[in-house]
């Protein structure tokens, strides 16, 4: 979603927020306390900062290198 329609800010790559933290638990099968954590973390690594409204991608390619070892 960032790069298709994610925009530009001085925070980072923004996109709304439009899903709750249930609605991404749900949507990769597993509990809302585990996005909570892994949101929290990525805030805390600086590659996010999420408002009530928006996400704002501040690392894209680190969140890529997560992701990609995520799968394997």
């Amino acid at each position: 979603r960032a790069e298709t329609e994610g925009q530009g800010s001085d925070d980072g790559i923004r996109f709304d927020r439009l899903l709750s933290q249930q609605e991404f638990a749900d949507m990769v099968g597993t509990a809302r306390e585990v996005v909570y954590r892994t949101f929290k973390k990525f805030e805390d690594d600086g590659l996010i900062h999420m408002t009530r409204d928006s996400i704002f991608i501040r690392d894209l390619d680190s969140l890529r290198k997560i992701a990609l070892q995520e799968a394997r």
